[in-house]
């Protein structure tokens, strides 16, 4: 897992994830629109959540859990 509280570089640095987790009530609007024009050349798995919760976050690991 990383965690990046500023996006410098793009998304350069983040290297081919299997899941991109956004939490969009705690970051820019310029970071938000940045993530999503660099993962459409990649074709990651990007989920979106509003709050940034562990409960949230929980829930978005459950559903994307692999069996």
């Amino acid at each position: 897992a990383k965690v990046y509280p500023k996006l410098a570089g793009g998304m350069r640095n983040v290297g081919s994830p299997d899941l991109v987790i956004l939490f969009t009530n705690t970051m820019s609007h310029k970071m938000l629109r940045s993530v999503l024009s660099g993962s459409k050349n990649e074709g990651m798995s990007i989920e979106r959540c509003h709050t940034s919760s562990i409960a949230a976050l929980k829930n978005i690991l459950e559903k994307h859990a692999v069996s």
